[in-house]
């Protein structure tokens, strides 16, 4: 076995796959902040927590009907991102693995 690519392999192997990990585990911290962020009194806050608010429901206005209760679905679409960003570099690890098993 080629001991320069076994090497390599390892090294990637090594980065991505807890990369991937560290994705789906921020999701959950992430999707836990923002979903406290409203409930949060202070100024800056309250002005965030807004602004996030109207950009999701300004790009998707047309698309769906928000009622109050359902008007902070910023908390959502970070985790829903950061799950299937930890999914591919997960995925691409696999590949890589299989590619390599099939190389040597």
């Amino acid at each position: 076995m080629d001991s320069y690519g076994y090497e390599r392999h390892m090294r990637r192997r090594a980065i991505l796959v807890p990369t991937g990990i560290a994705c789906i585990i921020a999701a959950f911290g992430l999707a836990s902040f923002l979903m406290t962020l409203p409930a949060i009194q202070s100024g800056d806050a309250a002005v965030l927590s807004k602004a996030l608010d109207s950009l999701v429901s300004d790009e998707t206005d047309d698309y769906l009907n928000l009622t109050f209760s359902d008007s902070h679905i910023i908390a959502s679409v970070a985790f829903i991102g950061m799950i299937a960003i930890g999914l591919v570099i997960l995925s691409y690890a696999r590949t890589d693995r299989s590619n390599y098993f099939s190389a040597y």
